[in-house]
């Protein structure tokens, strides 16, 4: 019996007695993000209603829009824990990435091959480039060389968890060792926020609204306060 023509091909499984049955469709893509929750989308609509005219204006609309714009900063600020001004808002992941890898610390960022592509770019552009972390056959870090590679790190950059593989890396051991060694650590939480506890022992956390339903267009830097890292960019919370 012939596949539907208007299913693509993979849609379908042949049985071991050549009935065909359709696959049911799956999500394989969280690093896509997810579509907006009811409550982002009557945020996204109130803000886009009262939040047009541009914040660095000093005429009232742009005072209302900046004003606005403090609160929805100081609410996500007291969502992780930390003050308004230890959270740096970019209008792309990508944006974000870069100020992280090439911000946080000084010299070499210890790094794992099963991190995020464009984080990997980045810090091999750092000005003492990389020091590469092995990992097991799951994608987790080798708890050995990372505490190796501590020793010769100035930065030092780790998942929670993977967007292909789901594996979730131990960021509680790794973030002890990190702060023996003295290496300020970025944690990548971006798979992590709003549906785990965060990790704790970070000095810089990256999050990106299409992790917890919110949409595209933010993605949040928080930068503790005493931390190395140089803002490139400028940006503020």
């Amino acid at each position: 019996m012939a596949a539907t023509p208007d299913l693509p091909r993979n849609a379908w499984s042949r049985r071991p007695a050549g009935t065909m049955v359709c696959v049911t469709r799956v999500y394989l893509a969280a690093e896509a993000g997810q579509p907006l929750s009811a409550a982002a989308q009557q945020a996204r609509s109130a803000a886009e209603a009262e939040t047009w005219a541009d914040p660095s204006l000093l005429a009232h609309e742009g005072r209302r829009s900046a004003m606005i714009r403090s609160a929805a900063v100081g609410s996500l600020a007291s969502c992780f824990g930390v003050s308004t001004d230890e959270v740096l808002v970019f209008a792309t992941r990508g944006a974000a990435i870069r100020a992280a890898t090439l911000g946080l610390g000084r010299g070499p960022m210890l790094i794992s091959p099963v991190e995020r592509r464009s984080a990997l770019a980045w810090a091999a552009t750092r000005r003492d480039g990389l020091v590469s972390c092995r990992v097991d056959s799951e994608g987790a870090i080798d708890m050995d060389d990372w505490e190796l590679g501590l020793s010769e790190a100035g930065a030092a950059w780790l998942q929670v968890g993977n967007p292909e593989i789901g594996t979730a890396q131990p960021v509680a051991r790794a973030a002890e060792l990190a702060t023996s060694a003295g290496v300020p650590l970025i944690v990548d939480a971006t798979m992590a926020v709003g549906r785990m506890p965060l990790p704790t022992g970070w000095q810089a956390l990256l999050a990106d609204s299409r992790s917890w339903a919110g949409g595209d267009g933010t993605c949040l830097l928080v930068v503790r306060r005493g931390t190395p890292f140089t803002n490139l960019d400028g940006q503020t919370g």
